[in-house]
């Protein structure tokens, strides 16, 4: 599957350039609420719009592709040439980022470079508005309980500090949008005149894949797009507990190119060495890397202002998918993976009070059934049934990408403390049937 760019310049100022994607007679145009990103600076760096038209290009072409193409219907070849500011230095870190967006979404990618003749962006420095985007630090933003864990424990321990979130949504889904001005008002409120923020919509006018694989790389260059620009050694923050950044594959059909691998420390690597070679060297860091989501929470520095957000944040990955729910008023499915460790964590630290649109502890999931609905809980009891050894876990982290060996044992400790909290919630709440087929 071949994509090309097709890029029109922009007819006025505080505009990004239309960006059409042609594959075998097929088209889809980007949509870039580029005015957001004035906001953090007036100096337009050639890079960061290259990287900022790449991540883009790399999210639609991830949606608007469907798998259903490929042979398998699932792995696609993904060729994409992508005009840039200076080819010579893209074509460096081709290995690494083929590599890195292969990893990323399971796919084959291909990413070749041209020289890009058109403007993104009209350079008239004189209608630029003065950045107004400041922060000793950036972290990235997504509505969900670990970045605001993130949020408020840097706040903590930066007392007389400043902080930039960067917030990323699709315009066709609503849901990102609305748990990241939710949970930013309660911090706002908390935390005044301390936070700026950039929630900014990126997407296209199409396209129906809803892994979302894709989106990470995206948020990630939108982050390092914001904190290279306030300067080139500040700090970028991807708070994400170690449970779901390992997502140790639960079964054998979930290993390979079947688990996401969002906040994977072999594919953060990859992304720091891309960067690198392109010049950019600010760090980047998980800070929860070796937290489970309970442990997270537990770990809060201000666990009022935790209490008071908590209600406006969201972890679901099938929200919008509430068909079969039993209460479609709910926010959240409580059957994904995400769902299953976010009510564990909650019990954890005695908040599990949300409602879901069912509630995997009493009976409201015929786990015999062979509709998909069943699969996440299904594969979570049958691999906490099992009882893997931290060898066991650790052959099946390593199965699922690259990783420091000196870290492996606090890895796959994490992933035994995980267990073990969802291992309290069906000991505590769960029916018979759940208990038994959880084995506890």
């Amino acid at each position: 599957m071949k994509i090309n760019l097709d890029i029109t310049p922009p007819q006025k100022p505080h505009s990004f350039a239309t960006i059409n994607l042609q594959e075998n007679g097929n088209s889809c145009t980007l949509n870039l609420e580029y005015p957001k990103l004035e906001k953090v600076t007036s100096d337009i760096n050639d890079v960061l719009l290259d990287l900022v038209l790449l991540a883009n290009t790399v999210y639609a072409v991830d949606r608007w592709i469907i798998r259903e193409k490929a042979p398998d219907n699932w792995t696609r070849n993904l060729s994409v040439c992508l005009p840039v500011s200076n080819p010579g230095k893209w074509n460096l870190t081709q290995p690494e980022l083929n590599k890195c967006l292969s990893f990323l979404t399971g796919d084959f990618w291909e990413i070749k470079f041209e020289k890009r003749n058109t403007s993104l962006v009209l350079k008239n420095q004189e209608q630029l508005p003065l950045p107004i985007i400041r922060g000793q630090a950036v972290s990235l933003f997504s509505g969900g309980l670990d970045s605001l864990v993130g949020v408020i424990n840097w706040l903590e321990e930066n007392k007389d500090k400043s902080l930039a979130l960067i917030g990323h949504h699709d315009p066709r889904m609503a849901g990102p949008l609305s748990d990241q001005e939710g949970t930013l008002r309660i911090l706002k409120d908390c935390y005044p005149g301390r936070l700026n923020d950039i929630l900014i919509a990126v997407g296209a006018n199409t396209g129906s894949d809803t892994t979302l694989r894709g989106r990470s790389f995206l948020f990630i260059i939108l982050g390092i797009y914001v904190a290279n620009s306030i300067g080139i050694t500040t700090p970028l923050i991807i708070p994400e507990n170690g449970t779901m950044a390992l997502n140790v594959p639960l079964t054998p059909s979930r290993g390979g190119s079947s688990s996401t691998r969002t906040v994977h420390p072999y594919y953060l690597l990859l992304i720091d060495k891309i960067l690198k070679t392109l010049g950019i060297t600010n760090p980047i860091s998980n800070p929860l890397a070796l937290k489970t989501k309970g442990e997270v929470l537990a770990s809060c520095l201000n666990q009022a202002v935790l209490e008071k957000a908590i209600p406006f944040t969201a972890s679901c990955s099938k929200r919008g998918h509430n068909r079969e729910w039993i209460r479609r008023q709910a926010g959240q499915c409580g059957l994904c993976i995400p769902c299953i460790y976010r009510r564990a964590a909650l019990h954890h630290i005695g908040k599990d009070n949300e409602i879901y649109g069912r509630d995997i502890c009493k009976g409201e999931v015929n786990i015999h059934s062979k509709l998909t609905l069943a699969d996440d809980l299904r594969a979570y009891l049958s691999f906490i049934k099992s009882n893997p050894t931290e060898d066991e876990i650790k052959q099946r982290l390593l199965a699922n990408g690259r990783l420091d060996l000196n870290d492996l044992d606090e890895y796959a400790d994490v992933i035994i403390r995980a267990m073990e909290e969802v291992r309290d919630l069906f000991r505590d709440k769960a029916i018979n049937e759940i208990k038994n087929l959880a084995g506890v």
